[in-house]
């Protein structure tokens, strides 16, 4: 049985996974500090782009992002 690369605190649940999409949307939030930049650069509204990160972070079971006044960075 192949060990998971997952395994110890904050294990991803097994049935969950991670899409390209999810972590481009990521990436791109990260690279632009801003949902209204990383939303342009990917063709999506930023409401669109705002879900896939809630929905990764959700899968993941970890606030990938903090969100402050002055925009977005990883945690």
């Amino acid at each position: 049985m192949p060990v998971s690369p997952w395994k110890g605190s904050g294990d991803v649940p097994e049935d969950s996974s991670l899409s390209f999409r999810q972590v481009s949307a990521f990436l791109a939030v990260v690279e632009h500090g801003n949902l209204a930049g990383a939303a342009a650069h990917l063709h999506l509204s930023t409401s669109s782009l705002s879900r896939v990160i809630r929905d990764l972070e959700q899968t993941l079971g970890v606030a990938l992002l903090e969100r402050t006044p002055k925009g977005i960075r990883p945690n």
